[in-house]
């Protein structure tokens, strides 16, 4: 457990009346979390609660680039502007996270069940993103959240709009591609990389590392490769990332369509 870190948090702790009966939840690179319920709703959102003013301002000017879309997915996490205020963003609420229903699903099959699921939502998220130009580039279990009974990707404090990000701030390592690693940059292809990542954790636990990058040629290798779906994973991924157009593949639903046939 870890209290709210200090920055405008602190502000908000001292203006909102809300504050006496809004419970720290998370935090995360670019701030920390609470519950909230405006004064004349019972409704129960998600306020996150920024350190600086540039984390907020990128923030906002992405939600608000995905919020312009003709058709936002039901797989991103909803963002309240309405309800906004000079240090905070609100978001609809998600009743887990990823992480820890991974922590809490023991059995093979639930585990199979859970990796089709989350795959076939947040490929639709992410397939999404791509067409708005948008890169997330902080993909991983603790940013993936259930609700109304479907996976949603958020927390898009890393996020960029564009190709590609050459910032390597707000990414977390263990999801890191070859191929940003290579190119120092992230683009949407990295994304894919890190939610092949999560899908493989789904099935093989949290804290273990499913690839080490060399540093002499900047290749990998899978460790523990012995399980058949981790193998098909990384083939996608590979083919995902390849400069030949014979061997790339665009969008989840080609890239994973193997795995669940």
């Amino acid at each position: 457990d870890r209290s709210p870190s200090r920055g405008l948090g602190d502000v908000y702790k001292r203006q909102s009346p809300q504050s006496a009966e809004s419970t720290f939840i998370g935090f995360g690179t670019s701030g920390d979390v609470f519950t909230y319920s405006p004064p004349d709703s019972s409704t129960v959102y998600a306020k996150k609660v920024f350190r600086d003013k540039k984390s907020m301002e990128n923030e906002m000017v992405v939600m608000k680039h995905i919020s312009a879309a003709d058709y936002v997915s039901k797989n991103i996490i909803k963002h309240y502007p309405e309800h906004d205020d000079n240090v905070s963003m609100v978001y609809e609420l998600g009743s887990e996270t990823l992480e820890a229903r991974i922590k809490q699903t023991k059995s093979a099959d639930k585990k199979w069940n859970l990796m089709q699921k989350v795959h076939s939502d947040i490929s639709a998220a992410l397939d999404e993103l791509t067409m708005l130009g948008v890169v997330h580039k902080d993909i991983k279990p603790g940013n993936i959240f259930f609700r109304d009974g479907k996976w949603k990707l958020g927390d898009f404090g890393s996020a960029t709009i564009g190709t590609k990000c050459e910032s390597f701030s707000g990414f977390t390592p263990l999801f890191m591609s070859p191929h940003a690693f290579e190119q120092q940059y992230f683009d949407n292809n990295s994304d894919r990389w890190a939610l092949g990542v999560t899908l493989w954790m789904i099935l093989h636990g949290l804290k273990r590392n499913p690839m080490v990058h060399n540093e002499v040629e900047n290749q990998f290798q899978i460790i523990g490769a012995c399980s058949k779906s981790m193998t098909v994973i990384s083939d996608a991924i590979k083919k995902s990332i390849s400069k030949s157009p014979y061997d790339s593949t665009h969008g989840f639903t080609e890239m994973f369509t193997k795995i669940f046939s």
